[in-house]
């Protein structure tokens, strides 16, 4: 065999291998990127807006609901019955006077309705989500809220 071609072989060998380590690099570095945070509720409650005023909240009522966010295809789903799902358009995050963590998601659901999606965490780090739209608002809990 000459040198030219186990030179040759070798270098194919070594981009073949180059290759496999990048496409095995971008699978795992894909799944880093694509985050999904769910949140299981167990508890809610509700106000409605009558002209300018809104209603006294709810009492809190039990439930059982995952809401997940999901980074990747910029959608947060409400797993309840019917499935919701709604398509983040913008992020605005900010801090409350308790100093807590508050992620305000802009939203549209599939008909074009518009939604606030307000995710607050305490410094205990209990989370709370505020649903918002038109003249309703539910808050989820977390926990036993």
């Amino acid at each position: 065999m000459s040198l030219h071609l186990i030179d040759f072989e070798y270098t194919l060998k070594l981009i073949f291998m180059k290759k496999i380590l990048f496409a095995i690099f971008a699978f795992f570095f894909s799944f880093g990127l694509s985050q999904n945070y769910e949140i299981s509720i167990q508890k809610e409650k509700y106000r409605e807006k009558i002209g300018s005023y809104w209603t006294e909240w709810s009492g809190l009522k039990n439930t059982n609901l995952k809401i997940e966010i999901n980074s990747l295809t910029e959608t947060i789903t409400l797993h309840s019955n019917p499935k919701k799902i709604y398509n983040i358009i913008n992020l605005k995050l900010s801090k409350g006077v308790d100093n807590s963590s508050i992620r305000d998601y802009n939203c549209v659901d599939s008909s074009g309705k518009k939604y606030l999606i307000k995710f607050v965490e305490n410094a205990k780090k209990q989370i709370s989500i505020n649903l918002i739209y038109d003249h309703f608002e539910y808050i989820y809990f977390e926990g036993n809220g």
